[in-house]
């Protein structure tokens, strides 16, 4: 799958303004953070930002963003081997034994439903070419414990045979989840499985100083209440912080190409592209987000089409100081930060087009930019 352009990377950058909350919490329970330019700042990690990111495209296109990242896997595998002709009995030991084989045993591993039904028709491939009556058989003694142990072994030895000879080649990209292509996948047991990201996603920094806060509540018994006994039911603290923050992330189209199916056309690929830009822009950590709604608009983002596959973001080693606010500041900031990255590294740079969100500009005239550049 080809463009007619000659882009390398989508870039962006935003900046968002976190009300009071506490997105992304550590051991401690304290919201994350790291000093940099000598003062404390606050950080959200890019782990919790790509989950959010993958959940919400799911919402979006289901059929392209099915990546799902379980040990359970066989629970969805078994139902489709059972479709695929697999006997009732056998189909969920057997489905067990292939994740097996694929994972590498208990393995938290992220596939997608296209790739679980390739698996399927693999293992149906290879069990109808088996006589299955009598490991039913063994089977069924050994679910009713009437098989000896020494019995139990041929008939898991038969299942994971089955499974490796039905999985020793790699899996068809064309069934590869859209989110796998973007996000990766390593899986050190079995290297036919790994993907390379495509996305790169930085930590979300604090363009100013972190001051924490910890919040003191109660919770009142409303039974004891009306009972006109005073007092509170519970007693509790929450830590807590409100910050502008610098977003990064840079899409390497090439390499999301090459993950994604040769079948897969340009509006799809397009689609993919812009799912990522809107999620990114409008998602965010999900901590504590029903104790403090910490959720906001972008105060403003640039997404840069670049030809040169050398990707930076903006340093906030200074860090923003203002009685008036942060975020206009961190706005200007930003944009010169950008702007003067374009001409400082000239033919390293590369920009092939520009869209902005903030302002004037609302998030329909972005997506449409990024859309006809990807396409022209």
């Amino acid at each position: 799958m080809k463009t007619a352009n000659s882009s390398a990377i989508l870039e962006l950058h935003f900046l968002k303004d976190m009300p009071a909350g506490n997105v992304n919490r550590g051991l401690d329970g304290a919201p994350k953070s790291i000093e940099l330019g000598g003062v404390l700042r606050a950080r959200i990690s890019s782990q919790s930002l790509k989950r959010q990111v993958r959940l919400a495209a799911y919402t979006e296109w289901p059929e392209a963003f099915s990546g799902r990242r379980s040990k359970e896997h066989w629970i969805t595998l078994s139902p489709m081997l059972v479709e695929a002709g697999c006997p009732a009995l056998v189909a969920e030991d057997l489905a067990k034994a292939a994740m097996d084989s694929t994972t590498g045993g208990d393995t938290l591993v992220y596939i997608g439903e296209g790739e679980l039904r390739e698996i399927a028709t693999r293992l149906a491939a290879v069990a109808a070419t088996k006589t299955w009556e009598a490991l039913v058989k063994k089977v069924e003694d050994k679910k009713a414990k009437k098989a000896k142990d020494s019995e139990e072994v041929p008939v898991k030895l038969e299942l994971e045979e089955t499974a490796a000879k039905s999985l020793k080649k790699a899996l068809d990209k064309d069934a590869l989840a859209a989110d796998i292509a973007c996000f990766g996948r390593m899986l050190a047991s079995s290297a036919s499985m790994n993907i390379e990201a495509a996305v790169s996603v930085a930590h979300a920094i604090g363009v100013h100083q972190m001051s924490p806060e910890v919040d003191f509540f109660t919770a009142v018994d409303d039974l004891r209440k009306d009972m006109e006994e005073t007092g509170a039911g519970h007693l509790g603290t929450n830590e807590m912080h409100a910050s502008t923050m610098y977003h990064y992330v840079c899409i390497d189209l090439e390499r999301l190409r090459s993950n994604l199916s040769a079948q897969m056309d340009m509006e799809s690929f397009t689609r993919v592209v812009t799912i990522l830009v809107k999620k990114f822009l409008f998602t965010t950590a999900n901590g504590k987000q029903t104790t403090m709604a910490a959720r906001t608009e972008p105060l403003k983002a640039i997404a840069v089409l670049r030809s040169v596959n050398s990707p930076v973001q903006v340093s906030w080693d200074v860090p923003v100081v203002s009685e008036t606010g942060y975020g206009p500041e961190a706005v200007t900031r930003m944009t010169d930060a950008v702007n003067g990255m374009a001409v400082r590294m000239g033919s390293m740079w590369g920009e092939v087009a520009r869209a902005e969100y903030g302002g004037d500009q609302g998030l329909e005239e972005m997506v449409a930019a990024i859309t006809k550049s990807l396409e022209a």
